[in-house]
């Protein structure tokens, strides 16, 4: 048996103790997966806000997954393995960024079992800024996109005794940034025409208002069984605006994995972030790379957007906002990149104590 954990971990001293016992007398069972909590939850309203979504997909999503028989993700740390099944289904491969997922769908495909444990934790560290977070994102979504390229034809046509809608939705999650991207761009640059028909714009709002309302009982409900206060849903709206400026990161992601296998490993930054640390400038040197000129093109198309849409009439004020709310949360992500970009590094700052 292999366990695995990220560097930013701190494992629970009885973490074998909770976890070994479930390979006893059940040769089939391949791997055990549990829970992250957080050591950084309180550092700063950001990793705060951030960690309804973590809580959402071990609690809800995951939950979810085990008890009807779905296919079942490893999150590439805090679980064990039993190695000859590993060795059995092809072993670790780098065709693609998600590896720990790849290597899941394998096994899940060849008829071997995961475990859930929602109760045995451990905490990781959460990215603290949002030029961080995108780094883990990206890797996510090229990665989900190409394992959805090797992996879904298998999940719909095979016989593997799992949910195959649950599995299709799950390795497509990715496509909904793709998606939500393109209708942003389109839906804005439509609205500068003359024979541009407001309703049918105002039915795809319709649409994202009734997705939205479930997204919100679903994060409530994880802020609920993390036994987190109850006033942390009022963090909700924080954490989708967040989120809403990474849909650019991830529709190229989602769009590289369709196109590419493999790809380079970026490592999410870790910063032993302890947890009653408090709220500092998370110093590291990003630099600047070719989708951040996307990312202001994108927010500007937006703001002009929006304020078309507006003109249009008072029911267009859904769309109008929406489009702003995505545009004002990329924004903020390009400020993120900017003050990473001008962050100088332990290099920099040795030469100047010289």
């Amino acid at each position: 048996l292999v366990a695995i954990f990220d560097s930013d971990f701190i494992i629970n001293p009885n973490f074998l103790k909770k976890t070994v016992h479930y390979f006893k007398n059940n040769e089939n069972l391949a791997l055990v997966q549990t829970r992250w909590t957080h050591t950084n939850l309180k550092y700063s309203l950001f990793t705060l806000s951030m960690s309804i979504g973590l809580d959402t997909h071990f609690l809800i999503e995951k939950m979810g997954r085990y008890n009807t028989n779905a296919f079942l993700s490893f999150n590439g740390t805090g679980g064990v393995w039993r190695k000859s099944i590993v060795d059995k289904c092809g072993g670790w491969s780098p065709r693609t960024l998600a590896e720990d997922l790849d290597l899941a769908y394998r096994i899940q495909l060849a008829g071997y079992k995961v475990v859930y444990l929602r109760n045995v934790t451990n905490d990781q560290e959460i990215p603290p800024t949002l030029r961080c977070w995108i780094i883990q994102q990206s890797r996510w979504s090229q990665g989900f996109s190409q394992n959805c390229r090797i992996h879904l034809k298998k999940v719909i046509f095979g016989h593997h005794g799992k949910s195959k809608v649950q599995g299709f939705l799950h390795l497509t999650q990715y496509f909904v940034p793709l998606f939500i991207t393109i209708n942003t761009i389109t839906g804005c640059l439509l609205s500068f025409f003359p024979e541009y028909n407001p309703s049918q714009l105002s039915l795809i709002g319709f649409i994202f208002m009734i997705a939205s309302s479930f997204a919100l009982i679903s994060y409530s409900t994880a802020i609920f069984r993390a036994n987190r206060p109850l006033w942390h849903c009022l963090l909700i709206p924080l954490f989708l605006f967040w989120g809403a400026g990474l849909v650019v990161r991830m529709a190229i992601g989602t769009v590289k994995g369709i196109f590419i296998t493999g790809g380079e490993f970026i490592r999410t930054p870790k910063f032993n972030i302890l947890p009653d640390q408090k709220e500092e400038f998370t110093r590291v040197k990003i630099p600047i790379d070719s989708i951040f000129l996307i990312e202001v093109g994108y927010s500007t198309i937006l703001f002009l957007g929006a304020i078309k849409t507006l003109s249009l009439g008072l029911e267009m004020l859904t769309i109008a906002f929406f489009y702003f709310f995505i545009a004002i949360s990329c924004s903020a992500l390009v400020i993120s990149e900017l003050f990473h970009a001008m962050v100088r590094d332990e290099k920099d700052n040795q030469k100047n104590k010289n």
